[in-house]
């Protein structure tokens, strides 16, 4: 945080050290203005947050600065300090920079668009002034989105070897890896009648809604119909927007039953519960 005592330039480093002997340092640089009577503050329906888009996507807000001084403001100007925080071009009623003037008790409004280049939370300062009307200053927020994008948590399920007559389950997980919801258009398998293979619970059904980060879940049974002989199938998960589909490998093989048993020493030690 910077909190100027006076106006005129300022200049930092942020050095950064840790334990095991690295380090990193940042070069900070600012400027103090004088302060003002000026006003400036978003219109109503407009924020200083401008919420989330998409990368390569725009947000817009108005803001409105006002002179209630008995003195005229002399030309403006304005300046916003990161990119993605662009002044708009001044429509009719808008502020033009370096020309308009409030006289007592005047407004005039500002446009500014917010196209995020990476992921993730952004500040920035937008700031007007005048040699005759000091400076105002508000802090702008946004934050980058990535677009929903479906991910699976492994492409090859191997059931490896079952006994005839017994069956094995795995689970598989799709997850959003965006930012924005995602829509599923549902999960299946293919072929739709996958010999020894099925699905036998989803909340990846058509219609469900996976937040940016969350996941839906499929659990799989395999149940052989033959001994020896591979069988194989795929699990194809599908979002309702273009490529977002993921397909899932499945394989598994039918043994031959026998004389030997496998068991848990005592009821419920064959759960390993959370790790």
């Amino acid at each position: 945080q910077l909190v100027p005592s006076d106006s005129g330039e300022r200049t930092a480093t942020l050095e950064v050290r840790s334990d095991v002997g690295g380090e990193a340092r940042v070069a900070l640089s600012a400027s103090g203005l004088a302060a003002g009577a000026l006003i400036l503050a978003p219109v109503a329906g407009s924020f200083e947050d401008f919420g989330g888009a998409r990368i390569g996507a725009s947000g817009e807000e108005t803001f409105s600065i006002s002179n209630p001084s008995d003195v005229a403001s002399g030309p403006l100007r304005f300046r916003s300090n990161r990119p993605e925080f662009a002044l708009l071009e001044p429509r009719e009623g808008d502020c033009v920079p370096d020309q308009t003037s409030l006289v007592s008790g005047q407004s005039c409004t500002l446009r500014v668009a917010f196209t995020p280049d990476q992921r993730g939370p952004l500040e920035a300062t937008l700031t007007g002034a005048s040699d005759a009307a000091g400076a105002v200053s508000i802090t702008l927020l946004g934050r980058g989105l990535l677009p929903s994008a479906l991910s699976v948590s492994a492409l090859a399920v191997d059931f490896a070897g079952v006994v005839l007559g017994s069956s094995a389950r795995r689970n598989v997980l799709f997850e959003n890896a965006g930012d924005e919801p995602l829509t599923l258009a549902g999960s299946r398998l293919a072929p739709e009648n996958a010999e020894g293979f099925s699905i036998l619970n989803s909340d990846c059904g058509a219609g469900s809604q996976i937040e940016g980060g969350a996941h839906c879940s499929v659990q799989l049974d395999f149940r052989p119909s033959r001994v020896g002989e591979e069988m194989t199938a795929e699990l194809i998960a599908e979002g309702v927007e273009p490529g977002q589909t993921q397909a899932v490998a499945l394989r598994g093989v039918g043994l031959e039953p026998g004389p030997l048993t496998v068991s848990a020493l005592a009821v419920g030690e064959d759960d390993f519960g959370d790790i």
